[in-house]
């Protein structure tokens, strides 16, 4: 996390750029369009927040694009076996077509996948983790369930599918409201153009599961590619950046 002078150096030059009224440095309100009061005690990060939404309300196509990005609301249903009672498997998980009108879209031996998970909580008493992912774009009903009725069909539908017949020695579920972005055709281009818009912007960058996927390794690239331009654009416009090493691009 950069300091308030990284960030300052980071603002200033995009408050400069700003159309005049857009932007303010002082406790006086000068857009026409609603920007909050502000006070003599504000923070260089209050500041960054207010030229990101400056900068966002005059990117109208980049945002434009950014909304129509849709996304779906999932749960992770986290059950636990004993490990005598769950089927031997070779496979990590598998994935549900949605043609097979199930609940449970995906599953993940998780034990399979990271043996050591199954004596973590108790070495004495080894378990396999089972991850079921339920939630389908533009299908939410499912999700109007409680935790416990949840649970319990994906416990059936993982019975049906490898065979396991014991119960779940425990269960948790894990709720993303909107959380899962939709890649619609189109979207490649669509990315392009708001890495585009955002590139003209000095200092600032996007990263997140929206654009190039949304697994942690797909996540975690976009952040280094976002800390690498800003950090590239800190040093380029520092007084002794000519003496820092510039972040190669990923």
């Amino acid at each position: 996390m950069p300091d308030g002078t990284d960030i300052k150096r980071s603002v200033n030059p995009v408050s400069r750029a700003l159309p005049d009224g857009d932007y303010s440095r002082s406790h006086r309100r000068e857009s026409a369009e609603g920007w909050p009061q502000m006070g003599t005690d504000r923070t260089d990060q209050d500041e960054a927040l207010e030229v990101l939404r400056a900068v966002w309300r005059g990117q109208g196509q980049a945002a434009a694009d950014l909304a129509r990005i849709p996304y779906a609301s999932m749960a992770i249903i986290t059950l636990a076996f004993r490990a005598g009672d769950f089927p031997a498997q070779q496979r990590s998980g598998y994935l549900v077509p949605a043609v097979d009108g199930r609940a449970v879209k995906a599953a993940t031996f998780s034990t399979i996948k990271w043996p050591h998970l199954a004596q973590a909580a108790d070495p004495a008493n080894p378990v396999h983790i089972v991850r079921c992912s339920v939630g389908r774009s533009g299908d939410v009903a499912v999700l109007q369930r409680d935790d416990a009725d949840l649970a319990a069909l994906a416990a059936a539908e993982l019975a049906d599918s490898i065979g396991v017949t014991a119960t779940p020695v425990a269960h948790r579920v894990t709720r993303w409201g909107g959380g899962l972005p939709q890649y619609n055709v189109g979207h490649l281009d669509r990315v392009a153009r708001i890495r585009q818009a955002v590139g003209e912007q000095p200092g600032l960058a996007v990263a997140g599961a929206a654009y190039d996927g949304v697994g942690i390794p797909a996540c975690v690239a976009t952040a280094r590619r976002a800390a690498d331009q800003v950090i590239n654009h800190l040093r380029a416009t520092s007084p002794d950046g000519a003496e820092q090493r510039t972040v190669r691009p990923h």
